[in-house]
């Protein structure tokens, strides 16, 4: 029942993706997937009841191999579907600053779901007759395409029209071009992921080529030495198995890991209440209280410093010394640990806020462009906006709010960014322009750094996993060579 269940879904998943495949070919690939456990059970020397288990395990993964490959396809289709909205959107948009305009232009040049979302969103602006016409039909896409960069142009579409539709082509064209480095960005990204996943695979390949050939080697040596069985033991056959089951099960994790979700979807707050408390942790911590726990807690390892001087053993004290030093900086060290965290979600996220506050600033000043942005900012960003919207209130004139915008977590790329935002208050209106357009290209460079991160952060969950084929290879060769050991001596 639990397959037939996970079938179910899988077709329903198909069908969501918009792909033919037919039952014939999904009936066709298990049969496939049979055969390879059949033909590897013949090569590993496997028995009738440990090929019945390993073609089990096969066809009970073969859900998960297909959703993968379909998730991959339509995040990448997503993609497509995203950039070439937002390009045609653009481009018709400095030609003519209508959103309904652009839309219906777009409508015509984009394909798929991205069309069903901007039919939608057209009916609804041409259909809805309050005071956030705009902002409900741009909910229609963005809530299917949650991405940051398809927001932030939203809201810049809609500040021009509502708002200010006379100065904004150098806008557009910097924003333009924020779009097509992410695009670049993402197409290189994509090769590397690709290159990760080769990597993986072929390690698999090759460890599952050499135990075959050694597992070959075993049952000649097994057939021409009198008194031994080596292949048909329980022992042989529980470690071969394990060995097979434990690389098809990698092959499909890496596959299903690396779908490439991150390529649309950079919104995810599954980690916002994880450094929301990181920061409260961070700003709550006593070091008095800090250093008195530590001190505590080492107790122990001092009473085992003195045993050693009183054993007379150097190596007990030595041991001793280092796991005291350990613990009495435990708590300091903690919360440096906290504050590499949160300046690494800074530099994560704060670009992406950043790009958001250049688009107020065309149409308003530092201090509200800053506010306004609260309600879309990303979690990390909250607490500091909360923080400089209390010290702007009892200090509104001084740069010292947007000096001291990261408090302790400050990160001086970012807080140059900020204190830009005030030296706008003093500039004319066109130089003020020019500044935030000049603010909005450097922010590049952070968005790039921004992104890489993210990438890192994607695939370093699977970055190890290229070093265990070689490893359960290693193992599995240690078992047989024990096996060959053991009906050696057993056969004399």
């Amino acid at each position: 029942m639990k397959l037939i269940r996970r079938f179910s879904r899988l077709n329903k998943t198909i069908e969501g993706y918009g792909y033919e495949y037919s039952p014939k070919k999904l009936l066709a690939f298990s049969l496939v997937l049979l055969v390879c456990s059949i033909l590897m059970g013949y090569y590993y020397r496997l028995n009738y009841l440990s090929i019945a288990a390993l073609s089990v395990f096969t066809i009970l993964l073969f859900p998960s191999i297909i959703n993968a490959q379909f998730r991959l396809l339509s995040n990448n289709d997503s993609f497509e579907q995203l950039s070439n909205y937002m390009d045609h959107m653009i481009i018709s948009f400095k030609k003519n600053p209508k959103i309904l305009s652009s839309m219906e232009t777009a409508y015509g040049l984009v394909e798929g779901k991205m069309q069903r979302c901007i039919g939608m969103a057209i009916d609804s602006i041409r259909n809805d007759n309050s005071d956030k016409v705009y902002e409900n039909a741009f909910a229609l896409i963005e809530s299917e395409f949650p991405t940051s960069r398809l927001r932030t142009m939203h809201r810049f579409m809609l500040n021009v029209e509502k708002e200010n539709s006379i100065s904004y082509q150098s806008n557009i064209d910097t924003l333009y071009y924020d779009i097509h480095n992410w695009v670049t960005r993402i197409y290189s990204f994509q090769q590397r992921i690709k290159s990760a996943k080769q990597s993986i695979t072929v390690s698999i390949v090759i460890s599952l080529a050499i135990i075959a050939y050694f597992c070959q080697t075993l049952a000649k040596v097994s057939d021409s030495v009198r008194n031994t069985d080596i292949t048909s033991g329980s022992f042989y056959q529980f470690e071969t198995l394990a060995f097979l089951m434990i690389l098809t099960g990698l092959y499909v994790l890496v596959h299903s890991k690396l779908n490439g979700i991150w390529l649309v979807d950079d919104l995810s707050t599954k980690d916002d209440e994880a450094i929301l408390e990181v920061i409260r942790k961070y700003d709550e911590y006593d070091p008095v209280k800090g250093r008195r726990q530590s001190i505590i807690r080492s107790i122990p390892f001092m009473a085992f410093a003195g045993f050693s001087i009183y054993a007379g053993s150097r190596m007990l004290l030595l041991l001793s010394v280092m796991l005291l030093a350990i613990f009495i900086t435990g708590s300091s060290r903690l919360q440096e640990g906290r504050k590499r965290k949160v300046k690494k979600a800074l530099l994560k996220e704060f670009p992406a806020w950043l790009r958001d506050v250049s688009v107020n600033l065309h149409n308003m000043v530092g201090v509200n462009a800053v506010l306004r942005s609260y309600d879309n900012a990303p979690a990390v960003m909250k607490p500091f906006i909360e923080q400089f919207a209390d010290r702007v209130e009892k200090d509104p004139v001084s740069i010292a709010p947007y000096d001291g915008f990261f408090g302790e977590f400050r990160v001086p790329e970012l807080a140059a960014s900020v204190k830009t935002i005030y030296s706008l208050q003093s500039q004319s209106r066109e130089e003020a322009q020019r500044q935030v357009n000049d603010l909005t290209e450097r922010n590049q460079e952070l968005i790039a750094r921004s992104e890489e991160l993210r990438l890192k952060d994607t695939i370093s969950g699977i970055s190890f996993l290229a070093a265990v084929p070689m490893l359960a290879m290693t193992g599995k060769l240690m078992c047989d060579m024990i096996i060959v050991l053991l009906q050696i001596l057993t056969a004399l």
